[in-house]
């Protein structure tokens, strides 16, 4: 009995692991996400539903000319300090 409820534990560990958008809105964490080449961030936002579970959506356009790609950083500050968590956007 012990074994399955370390063998349990461990799969959804890896499982929530490889889930960044996951991890980083309810647990606190950080990731950073890279945007296509030649394309500029307008917008983002999270969005959950219970048949696609939790999605990051990001509204980018076009990048006009001499316009310099920017890095954003996105970061939730809770009440307690706690589970907060960091998204980095990084135009190329």
């Amino acid at each position: 009995m012990k074994n399955i409820f370390k063998t349990v534990l461990l799969l959804s560990f890896f499982t929530l692991a490889s889930c960044d958008n996951i991890m980083v809105k309810k647990f606190g964490g950080t990731m950073t996400v890279e945007i296509e080449k030649d394309q500029k961030l307008v917008n983002c936002s999270w969005k959950s539903s219970k048949e696609t579970g939790t999605s990051l959506w990001l509204l980018t356009r076009v990048r006009k000319e001499g316009e310099q790609p920017d890095t954003f950083k996105y970061f939730e500050k809770s009440t307690l300090g706690v589970f907060e968590g960091t998204v980095t956007i990084v135009e190329k």
